[in-house]
């Protein structure tokens, strides 16, 4: 941005615009972690074994790329 644009009015803009993209994210995150809360909750025991293998997997394709 500093090379295009070096006014104030410009850097306050884009400063502004970029605070709002944040609020909008972080208020959908909320909402969805809030929606998703009660499926997580009721279902733990599932989504932390699925969690956990995939991190396995993760873990087990970095290992056999390196080799």
């Amino acid at each position: 941005i500093l090379p295009n644009y070096e006014t104030p009015t410009a850097l306050l803009s884009f400063s502004l615009l970029l605070a709002l993209v944040a609020f909008i994210f972080t208020a959908c995150w909320t909402i969805f972690g809030a929606l998703f809360q009660h499926i997580l909750r009721k279902y733990t025991y599932w989504v932390n074994l699925v969690l956990a293998l995939l991190l396995v997997y993760s873990a087990l394709a970095l290992i056999w790329r390196s080799l």
